[in-house]
């Protein structure tokens, strides 16, 4: 970068880069954001990957910026309000893998105690059109968290979990799939929160979820549904998020967690 950053964002950079899988794949921090409060909001991909940077769909869109525990986080504003929040890359990208991929980061719903009410992403990276599925992390009011994978860009299979940011505090979470090492749907889709596993709730039937994930082009999106200019239905907070091929150890998503930590307290 061609300006020193802030202390605090070094620290954790460097912690992130002592991570196999954290080096190899992509991160953004909302720290790692220029121009906040402009039109031009853009938060750097952390691997300097320039065309997975995000950014805002207008100056309207932008988050509202939270201060917590000393490091800045984003308020996502719903769709319902007069400017809802909407951050993606500017065009579709390819991640540039198709095996074990981990989607991780420290996320919020502020409102009615973390309750899911309506349509939502913690992160997407894929769309219908085109048959450019991929991998989401979504909020559903039936489910809670549905976890999608496609091997092939079109048909998909998925895994649900109850809500885990019930209560309205800030949750890591760490989508894992596909564990080419999973016997069974119930071990190759995974989701833990603060490191702790949840058990499935639903989902594909056993052995449907595949082992490799389709390569496929679209936007990158973060807590709204970037691919069709949406924002989430749900007020929806976030710090961090990393997209990782392969599965880090329980050891290092701990890494990656306290390096940008908006709860204050270590995992």
């Amino acid at each position: 970068m061609s300006y020193r950053r802030p202390a605090r964002l070094r620290r954790a950079r460097r912690a992130i880069a002592s991570v196999p899988e954290a080096r190899a794949g992509y991160y953004w921090l909302a720290g790692l954001s220029v121009r906040l409060g402009t039109a031009d909001l853009c938060v750097i991909e952390g691997n300097d990957h320039a065309s997975f940077d995000l950014r805002i769909a207008s100056a309207a869109a932008h988050p509202t910026v939270l201060g917590e525990s000393g490091c800045t986080q984003f308020r996502m504003r719903k769709a319902a309000d007069s400017n809802p929040s909407v951050i993606a890359t500017t065009a579709a990208v390819r991640a540039g893998w198709t095996g074990s991929t981990c989607i991780c980061g420290w996320f919020r719903l502020p409102d009615a105690a973390g309750a899911i009410t309506g349509n939502g992403n913690v992160f997407q990276h894929g769309i219908a059109t085109g048959s450019q599925l991929r991998i989401n992390h979504t909020l559903t009011v039936a489910s809670g968290m549905t976890l999608i994978i496609s091997s092939d860009g079109s048909a998909t299979a998925n895994n649900t979990y109850t809500n885990p940011l019930l209560g309205g505090d800030w949750v890591f979470m760490a989508m894992s799939s596909p564990d080419a090492a999973g016997v069974d749907n119930a071990t190759r889709l995974t989701l833990s929160a603060n490191l702790s596993a949840k058990t499935k709730t639903g989902g594909s039937s056993a052995g449907a979820v595949p082992t490799s994930i389709a390569d496929s082009s679209a936007k990158i999106s973060v807590a709204c549904r970037g691919n069709t200019g949406l924002a989430n239905v749900d007020t929806t907070d976030w710090a961090s998020l990393y997209y990782l091929p392969g599965l880090p150890s329980t050891a290092d998503l701990a890494i990656l967690a306290n390096a940008y930590n908006p709860k204050g307290v270590s995992l």
